[in-house]
């Protein structure tokens, strides 16, 4: 069996949804347009790129009823929605399928197995079904208006699995399936007729966008669809966070008459999520604990051998030296970690302050330059810095947080640009931005591809995560610069030509002139 899929080809989804449908047993062709699909297709997807999955069911069953539609959505809040607007107007395509996108491969691969072994038990029951079908109106057919149509799609709401719910628009219910029953409690007797206030909280004000009752309000006011985390009080008094996705009813004239509602009980998922937050804290607070301890012993070990290096204890055999060298250059390497867990502690706690004075940063670039020149000679790398007339020499900011964040720009620099390279580091005006500065460090060096470029602001993301990667780091540096500049009202940015190409990165500072 075939799948004609609606996606772009070099789109990011299109190659796991590609390699999914082969390991179910599909060949695959993806179309441009759906006017080029075959009238006899069994078997269409819709990817997650396609912006108007509705516009694209309703012009393939001009094309072909007989087709399964499925639809592949990259979120289960995408997924609510497009199920909200198909239950609202279940004539819209008569044979669908909704696929979210799971990280696991294997799953979606076992998805697909499920969709196409319905859809060959439906060709293999009726051979030559679906060809009389296109050559002449089935006997018996129910029209979208009939009132057994009407009764199938009573039928499918009364017994969906999720709770699907309508209101008019004074929030008043009209429909609740036997799903909303178990959820909330009330059954059909005592919720129809009556308004979504008997699903508010009393504790939290009717105003608040956490009720119901003020998320279809707006539903009503905007006439658009809105996916919401609401809370909810069962019959039983018990309060339920809910995933709610709500999709306004319009009548023939296009008018809003009502809303339909499908919710899901999300506390669960709101338990594991606050368990997570809990977990994520302690473990700031053990990183925090453990790197004051580390930093109490190493900071001994850097003294002692900086006495001896220094003489203090008297001469040393010139091997001996050396071995003292390399221990310094390893704490002094240590150092710089545990100092960068301390920065990470105190950046996930929000306790970081600026202190904020007249700074010359002309001044300041200049001497981090200078600072990296020795280890820039040691590598052969040319270290040049230019910075353009006109510049404001002095701006307002926290210099020893400036100097962190070059110092991270420019060691990178250094870092990953090879042997015989060159780094440039420039200071001028922002082209994009009046009264604001901006420093831009490039270099020559190992480049990025475009992954790379977008991750590369990510806490320990690493390009290379391997053991075996040739540059060391946790991947901190840069992250810690990104929320060091926007602290100071700046910005942050990165830029490559591809792999072995080199790379630009850059940080704007506003010129707060001081006085």
């Amino acid at each position: 069996m075939r799948l004609l899929l609606l996606e772009p080809r070099d789109s990011a989804h299109a190659a796991r949804i590609e390699h999914a449908a082969k390991d179910a047993g599909l060949s695959i062709s993806f179309l441009d347009s759906l006017e080029a699909t075959p009238s006899e297709a069994a078997l269409v997807g819709v990817g997650p790129s396609v912006r108007d999955p509705l516009q694209m069911a309703r012009h393939l069953r001009a094309i072909s009823s007989e087709a399964l539609l499925v639809f592949f959505v990259g979120s289960s809040s995408a997924r609510d929605t497009l199920h909200a607007e198909l239950v609202r107007d279940p004539f819209l395509y008569p044979r669908y399928e909704l696929i979210e996108l799971p990280a696991n491969a294997r799953q979606l691969a076992s998805r697909i197995g499920t969709v196409v072994a319905t859809v060959e038990r439906q060709l293999h029951a009726s051979p030559g079904t679906r060809r009389d079908r296109r050559a002449r109106p089935v006997s018996g057919s129910r029209q979208p208006n009939s009132p057994g149509a009407q009764q199938d799609v009573t039928s499918v709401l009364v017994h969906a699995p999720d709770a699907i719910f309508s209101t008019d628009v004074a929030c008043r219910l009209l429909t609740w399936n036997a799903a909303s029953q178990g959820l909330f409690g009330f059954n059909p007797q005592a919720a129809l007729g009556r308004t979504v206030e008997i699903l508010a909280v009393p504790d939290i004000p009717d105003d608040s966008t956490r009720q119901l009752g003020t998320v279809l309000s707006r539903v009503f006011a905007s006439n658009a669809s809105q996916h919401a985390q609401v809370v909810c009080a069962t019959e039983a008094g018990d309060v339920l966070n809910v995933s709610v996705s709500i999709a306004p009813i319009r009548d023939a004239r296009g008018d809003v008459v009502g809303a339909s509602v499908i919710a899901r009980d999300d506390s669960e998922y709101q338990r594991v999520e606050e368990a997570l937050r809990q977990a994520n804290r302690q473990k700031d607070e053990f990183l925090a604990i453990m790197s004051h301890e580390l930093r109490t012993p190493l900071t001994s070990i850097l003294g002692y051998t900086d006495m001896l290096l220094r003489g203090l204890s008297g001469p040393l055999p010139p091997l001996t030296n050396k071995y003292i060298g390399n221990v310094r250059s390893a704490g002094d390497r240590l150092l710089e970690l545990v100092n960068g867990l301390l920065d990470y502690t105190r950046l996930e706690a929000g306790v970081e302050r600026l202190e904020i004075q007249p700074v010359d940063l002309s001044r300041i670039v200049g001497q981090v330059v200078q600072h990296f020149q020795s280890q820039a000679k040691a590598k052969g790398i040319e270290l040049r810095l230019a910075i353009a007339r006109g510049v404001a020499a002095r701006i307002e900011a926290d210099e020893e947080k400036l100097t962190h964040v070059l110092r991270s720009y420019i060691g990178n620099a250094l870092k990953f640009t090879p042997d015989a390279g060159w780094v440039a580091v420039y200071v001028g005006p922002d082209p994009g931005v009046r009264d604001a500065a901006r420093v831009s460090v490039v270099d020559s060096g190992i480049g990025m591809a475009d992954e790379q470029v977008k991750r590369v602001w990510e806490r320990f993301y690493q390009g290379d995560a391997s053991l075996t990667r040739p540059y060391g780091g946790m991947g901190l540096g840069l992250a810690i610069a990104r929320h060091l500049v926007t602290l100071h009202g700046g910005t942050v940015g990165a830029e490559s030509a591809g792999p072995g190409r080199g790379s630009t990165f850059w940080f704007t500072l506003p010129l707060r002139h001081s006085t």
